[in-house]
């Protein structure tokens, strides 16, 4: 007898080339919190990149959004011109979607592009309110791309710390420059040797090294004999 078997369908997209950034400006800059401290992200992307750019990685001790909007000093270095692109982590209420406003700003008063960046630890919710509220906005997953790769088999205690707040790990980081490096330079990168996470743990990964898509086979119509 044969039956329907029905899967869940895992799928992201590589976000391949989104993010356009002027060939005069090659710095970016990552704001969070203790998670891009625990997935080295800002040492594994710089690793990536090379020469081709300059990665500035700030980790403050339960920043969210508000406390870098307040951070006027801050402001000003993107305001200048500073850096090429924002990547924005730490939405956690709504008072740090309004906040966002101070970034975007900021942005656009020099031409600067702005990611809203969701580390894992983040509320949904929220995420969606900030990509929302401001359209122009990139938005690059990360949280979303780590909770897929989990979906496709692959453990949670790969990307997370079994401590109180779940830290992310060098793997996570890992793939959050991973798919940075993608939206930047339009290509899958090449570098494969990180003093911060083993050849081993990527490879768990995968073909999501060389493709920067996760996706399972749609098997909805297919049928299995019982």
């Amino acid at each position: 007898m044969m039956s329907g078997a029905k899967k869940s369908v895992c799928v992201s997209d590589n976000k391949m080339g989104v993010l356009q950034i002027e060939d005069n400006r090659n710095k970016v800059l990552i704001l969070g919190n203790s998670f891009v401290a625990s997935s080295s992200i800002g040492e594994i992307l710089q690793r990536m990149c090379g020469y081709n750019m300059s990665v500035e990685a700030h980790s403050r001790g339960y920043a969210n959004v508000g406390t870098y909007a307040a951070d006027e000093y801050m402001l000003q270095n993107i305001r200048t011109g500073k850096y090429s692109a924002v990547f924005m982590c730490g939405f956690y209420s709504y008072g740090d979607v309004f906040d966002l406003r101070s970034i975007v700003d900021a942005c656009e008063d020099s031409n600067t592009k702005l990611v809203i960046f969701p580390a894992h630890n983040e509320n949904r919710s929220y995420i969606n309110d900030a990509v929302f509220m401001y359209p122009d906005a990139v938005l690059i997953d990360w949280k979303a791309e780590i909770d897929t790769l989990i979906s496709t088999g692959i453990a949670w205690s790969n990307f997370c710390v079994a401590d109180t707040h779940s830290h992310s790990t060098p793997l996570a980081g890992y793939v959050g420059a991973h798919m940075i490096y993608r939206a930047i330079f339009n290509e899958i990168p090449q570098t494969t040797y990180f003093n911060q996470v083993s050849q081993s743990e990527i490879n768990l990964l995968g073909e999501y090294t060389t493709s920067g898509t996760i996706s399972l086979l749609d098997t909805s119509s297919a049928y299995v004999i019982e």
